[in-house]
């Protein structure tokens, strides 16, 4: 990851990520143990577009949403508090992996492709989520 990626990193760590972590939390109903792997989501060749809603609409509002689907009630509140217990997004070049086991969801997507498919994420990982709670 070049400067430019870093700086565009760091920006959207100190400026956007508090309000999404916050947003995050409150859909999940719980403070969720987040790891990130900002290090590799800086991917070459995205710097000169803005990383805020790349990185928003790539990882955050699609975990954001589908939070919010599962805790529509007392059940999945539950479920999803008892059965989450770890968050891990990054990029290993191997687009579009989700994964829950062990109760760590594993979100692994290529930001080259993170244009308005949010959705689409959103619902796979509400079932890949809904499926191992």
């Amino acid at each position: 990851m070049g400067l430019a990626e870093r700086r565009a990193i760091k920006d959207f760590r100190d400026n956007t990520f508090p309000k999404i972590k916050a947003a995050l939390d409150a859909a999940a109903g719980f403070e969720v143990n987040l790891e990130i792997d900002w290090e590799n989501l800086g991917q070459e060749g995205l710097a000169e577009l803005d990383y805020h809603p790349l990185l928003e609409r790539g990882y955050f509002k699609p975990l954001i949403e589908a939070f919010k689907a599962i805790t529509i009630d007392d059940l999945g509140r539950d479920a999803l508090r008892d059965g989450l217990k770890k968050v891990t997004i990054g990029y290993s070049r191997s687009s579009g992996e989700f994964s829950f086991k062990g109760g760590e969801l594993k979100f692994d997507y290529d930001l080259h492709y993170a244009n308005d498919d949010w959705l689409y994420r959103k619902t796979q990982l509400q079932q890949v989520l809904e499926k191992g709670l």
